[in-house]
């Protein structure tokens, strides 16, 4: 065990091979060292060798240079969205305080965590006496705790134990920013980087697939000055077969690239020789080519350093911190992780912010109506209207009342309602909050779109659908006026104008604005996101019922000596039945289930991207960004409805 722990201190023990298997299968973010016994070998390497998960696999044998620590293969339609939320991540994480209850914070993560483990205990002791912020890159470029942790934590996107390590990570990013300062100053124009790797057959297609796009890290990435260094790295002997070695080479244009930080921190490491380079985090290249290099036996990946992805980040980044005006970091911190859908996560989090004595008083409100969200993205209504009034009368019992601030748990509240079918007391709570956002915003401020989306939605549900289509119009127009050419909430609102338009029967306006959506969408979100499935099938739909209306037309234009009453159109879902069939309790059930979905906003001020990002795997954390549009192909998967909060 203590041998284990030397080498990983995350061993798990499975005596049971069903459970370790399913075990197995639920590791979705890391590599797997599975060392098992003889007996059970042939059995558990039928269920498990073509997992991607799975490392390596040892019988009765565990040796510590074959530790591999890649991250798994990931879609890229799946983590086009992250490189913002990344970004989004590390700009709220350096604003985050940091003082001695951050650190001791993390200390007390890393002792239990290495609990066991004198050798790292005895490096975290040291650590708690003798750090000061000015020497995260000696600790950084040490083989102790922290390099394991912090990387571990980056690699698996970790968002909650990112946050326990934001003291040291904020430490180190200043770090390399002041030494990224120093070597300005030195006059360098242009300085060649390399890093040497073994990489999997599959990332290196999808990188040449890529060619002329952007490449950025989630981690700090280490490169050297020395192309020797990194050949050596390139070239170590592995039996894997699936891999090949890569060399990069990085071009960085100190007087062109202002907010790719990177710094020599040869002088902080016990490896001198390395001549050691380090970047920060998520900074981003241009992949320029990728050549077979016959002479060195390798593939050669040319990279330009770049401000490209980080100019895209900023202005999203600046978008939703006018949105942040009034909210603590923390608070904005929780909110990301619903918005990453960590929900469990999320409620975690919000509890400890209430048991903190740091915690404002003007907080606690605030942090009961993101619980609520929280489990209103759970599907649990009840609870979520438990918070959001909770919230509520916190605000108005405060001293002064806080009736500006009360607006959003009364729309989220009014949503409770109006998704429980309760439309006369939804109205009624979000004409109130309405009337609030303008008291004290204006009338036509970007803070009463969700608002008034959901207004619209109520009218749409109820069949006033030219009150509903005024609400969305309107929020139409100041969406258009206040927010970037491609925004998920415009995006939003053109679906549902698209469905108010298709329960007219105007089918060729509900096309058109379907079209926009989805168009906008695919600029924004990954692929297969649920947000994209409502707009697909709804288009599908849409399809489906004018293919059947021109049948249905053609056969009774052509069947003159016909006596039967021609097929009723079902407005519902596009399908032509005759009044026998429509008295089915099937198909009236198939009906219901496959009509157009609204799509709900609720108060939260979702943070999502503006641009498709798409990620791929590379050993220290590489994601391909794209701004280009990807192509996606239609779903008839069900959609559900959509919702984003205050």
């Amino acid at each position: 065990m203590n041998e284990l722990r030397q080498i990983n201190n995350y061993v798990v023990f499975q005596t049971d091979l069903e459970a370790c298997i399913d075990y197995i299968k639920s590791i979705t973010n890391e590599k797997i060292f599975l060392v098992t016994s003889g007996r059970d070998a042939k059995s558990i390497l039928k269920e498990v060798h073509e997992l991607a998960q799975i490392d390596s696999m040892f019988i009765f044998c565990f040796k510590s240079e074959n530790q591999h620590k890649e991250k798994t293969t990931r879609d890229l339609s799946k983590e086009s969205a992250e490189f913002l939320w990344f970004q989004m991540f590390k700009d709220v994480i350096l604003r985050l305080p940091r003082g001695n209850h951050a650190k001791q914070q993390m200390i007390e993560f890393c002792q239990h965590y290495y609990r066991g483990n004198e050798k790292e205990l005895k490096f975290i002791r040291e650590f708690k006496h003798v750090y000061k912020s000015n020497m995260a890159i000696r600790w950084y470029t040490k083989e102790t705790f922290l390099y394991k942790s912090v990387n571990k934590a980056l690699r698996t996107e970790d968002i909650e134990q990112l946050h326990t390590f934001r003291f040291f990570i904020t430490d180190l990013s200043l770090n390399l920013a002041a030494e990224y300062e120093k070597l300005k100053k030195k006059g360098e124009k242009i300085i060649m980087l390399y890093r040497g790797l073994i990489m999997e057959h599959e990332e290196l297609e999808t990188l040449k697939q890529n060619e002329g796009n952007l490449i950025s890290t989630n981690g700090f990435l280490s490169t050297s000055r020395s192309k020797e260094e990194a050949l050596e790295f390139a070239t170590k002997p592995t039996k894997r077969t699936d891999s090949v070695p890569v060399l990069y080479e990085i071009q960085c244009n100190i007087e062109e690239t202002d907010s790719t930080i990177f710094a020599d921190i040869a002088e902080f490491s016990d490896y001198p020789h390395e001549l050691e380079v380090l970047f920060d985090l998520g900074s981003t290249f241009e992949i320029v080519s990728i050549k077979k290099d016959i002479e060195l036996s390798l593939w050669l990946i040319k990279l330009n350093a770049s401000d490209k992805g980080s100019k895209v980040a900023k202005e999203h980044i600046e978008l939703n911190r006018k949105d942040e005006e009034e909210t603590s970091l923390e608070l904005i911190f929780g909110r990301l992780l619903i918005d990453m859908g960590q929900y469990d996560q999320s409620l975690k989090y919000f509890q400890s912010l209430m048991l903190n004595d740091y915690t404002q008083k003007d907080d606690i409100a605030k942090i009961n109506n993101l619980i609520g969200s929280a489990y209103y993205n759970k599907g649990d209504l009840d609870k979520a209207l438990e918070y959001y009034e909770l919230a509520y009368n916190l605000m108005m019992n405060d001293k002064p009342v806080r009736i500006k601030d009360s607006a959003r748990p009364l729309t989220n509240i009014g949503l409770i309602y109006h998704r429980k079918g309760q439309y006369d007391r939804a109205l009624e709570l979000y004409l109130k909050s309405i009337k609030i956002f303008e008291t004290y915003y204006g009338k036509e401020h970007i803070k009463t779109t969700k608002t008034l989306t959901n207004i619209g939605n109520v009218y749409t549900e109820t069949r006033e659908y030219n009150r509903a289509l005024q609400y969305y119009e309107n929020v139409l127009k100041i969406q258009k006026e206040s927010l970037p050419s491609n925004h998920m909430e415009t995006a939003m609102t053109l679906n549902n104008i698209a469905v108010v338009y298709q329960k007219l029967n105007d089918l060729e306006r509900a096309s058109e604005y379907y079209q926009q959506s989805l168009n906008m969408k695919q600029k924004i979100l990954p692929s297969d996101h649920k947000d994209i499935t409502v707009t697909r099938n709804n288009i599908a739909k849409i399809n489906k019922r004018k293919n059947r209306l021109q049948y249905a037309t053609s056969d009774v234009y052509e069947s003159s000596s016909s006596t039967s009453t021609s097929p009723e159109l079902d407005y519902e879902d596009g399908t032509c039945a005759s009044a026998s069939e429509e008295s089915s309790p099937a198909l009236s059930a198939s009906r219901a289930s496959s009509a157009p979905r609204l799509q709900y906003t609720v108060h939260m001020a979702s943070m999502r991207p503006t641009v498709p990002i798409h990620r791929v795997r590379e050993p220290m954390k590489t994601a391909v960004i794209r701004l280009t549009q990807k192509q996606t192909t239609d779903s008839e998967e069900d959609a559900e409805e959509q919702s984003c909060i205050f």
